[in-house]
């Protein structure tokens, strides 16, 4: 089993729209702890509800729509891969375009999205990955951490839950999936998925694997082993 940290490959791609606002996201005082962090969009709390984004460029919709919060946002084709394949790890709430800025994208009619909470859990080993915790606050949980660039993400052994989805404090916007994750995006052909193996996730130029032609060599491999 290889771990993956999966996300939008916004940043890599051209064409895509994506969503740069949330139009309905709650004021920032209202969520400022005593100690100062933001206890906004996964720091701490989920956003369960409804949200609402302003989309702007591109001249299509992607199946991972990219975003300006680091939240997972998935067509409701995606939904329906992981529902027949078992996907495990996550719970998805509605979400809305309310607006769309450039003339092309505004001509195209996007998809049902849904943004992701995942739910399944690990535990990142910081000491083996560098990371050293300066404080954790004990009003809201916020990890203070020494600044670091370039991390790897190691998974300390058996604490993953066994989900397909599933992420570890301190990073919650960072998520994680299984190789059943990607080989449904490729199979599907499902677009601007981004999946990087933990090991090379500390770079952030570090490209998408092919996920496409991943699922294929997975499917010839399951089919060596079944004969």
């Amino acid at each position: 089993m290889r771990f993956w940290k999966v996300g939008s490959n916004q940043g890599f791609t051209r064409g895509n729209a994506w969503a740069w606002r949330v139009t309905n996201e709650r004021d920032e005082e209202e969520l400022r702890c005593a100690c100062g962090a933001v206890s906004t969009f996964g720091r701490v709390e989920y956003p369960r509800r409804l949200l609402e984004v302003e989309v702007e460029g591109g001249v299509r919709y992607p199946d991972v729509l990219g975003n300006a919060e680091f939240l997972l946002i998935v067509s409701e084709a995606v939904l329906d891969d992981w529902r027949r394949g078992g996907v495990t790890g996550y719970r998805a709430h509605p979400l809305r375009i309310a607006s769309a800025k450039g003339k092309r994208i505004q001509e195209v009619k996007p998809p049902v999205y849904h943004h992701i909470e995942v739910t399944g859990r690990c535990e990142l080993d910081l000491d083996a990955m560098g990371v050293t915790i300066v404080s954790v606050c004990p009003l809201c949980g916020y990890w203070k951490l020494r600044p670091m660039t370039g991390v790897p993400f190691v998974v300390k052994p058996g604490t993953w839950d066994g989900s397909d989805l599933f992420a570890s404090a301190p990073y919650w916007r960072a998520q994680m999936c299984t190789d059943k994750v990607l080989r449904l995006a490729g199979e599907n052909r499902r677009t601007n998925f981004r999946f990087v193996p933990l090991e090379k996730c500390g770079d952030p130029q570090q490209p998408t694997v092919d996920y496409m032609k991943e699922a294929r060599r997975m499917a010839r491999e399951e089919a060596k082993r079944s004969l």
